[in-house]
């Protein structure tokens, strides 16, 4: 079934292959740092980082543990995105529901994620649309926008999260700082003393 969908659309074929060298040139990158190939990346024009970056993800070649955890939850991640997605085709449009969704709800993100505009915004939409309407479905662009609103809705309790970890980080700063500067009988800047903690 896809390889008639693929075979009966040109842009589809083209943007399958952009993707396909996008992702073997990112595996390519990966397999460089990770095999330390130190003489590749001497050759680069931004060597040090390069360098740095080997040097970081070498050190999962004696650890893969996280490695192979890092990729499972990526792909989860990318599943959860699909599945979402195709949810809301449900809410919307459940006769657009399809297997080739499986296909073009991928491809769709994967243009929405190009740096053209803030967050993808219209770009994606477009895509979804162009996407759907060549494999004969509808509600594209509305799949895509209940998927933002998720991802909205997501991004609140992150911030959440991220702020009370922040907090968290902060006071805990701060603490150690007021038990050096105590421990050295030093005086906060600005001539304030610091407030000394009571147990």
């Amino acid at each position: 079934m896809f390889v008639r969908f693929i075979q009966a659309h040109a842009a589809l074929r083209i943007l399958l292959i952009a993707v396909a060298l996008l992702a073997a040139g990112l595996l390519a990158a990966f397999l460089i740092c990770l095999l330390n190939l130190g003489g590749v990346l001497r050759i680069l024009p931004w060597g040090n980082i390069a360098e740095r970056v080997s040097a970081t993800i070498g050190v999962y070649r004696r650890n893969p543990g996280p490695l192979v955890a890092a990729l499972g939850t990526s792909l989860a991640a990318n599943l959860c995105l699909v599945a979402v997605t195709a949810l809301a085709v449900l809410a919307l449009s459940p006769a657009s529901l399809s297997m080739i969704m499986t296909l073009i709800i991928p491809l769709g993100h994967t243009v929405n994620s190009l740096p053209l505009t803030p967050g993808g915004l219209g770009v994606g939409e477009t895509a979804f649309n162009a996407l759907f309407e060549m494999a004969g479905l509808r509600g594209g662009a509305e799949a895509l926008l209940c998927w933002r609103i998720w991802m909205a809705g997501i991004g609140v309790l992150g911030l959440i999260f991220y702020l009370r970890g922040m907090r968290r980080c902060v006071l805990d700063a701060e603490f150690v700082g007021e038990e050096r500067a105590e421990s050295a009988d030093l005086v906060a800047p600005f001539g304030l003393e610091l407030k000394r903690r009571t147990e």
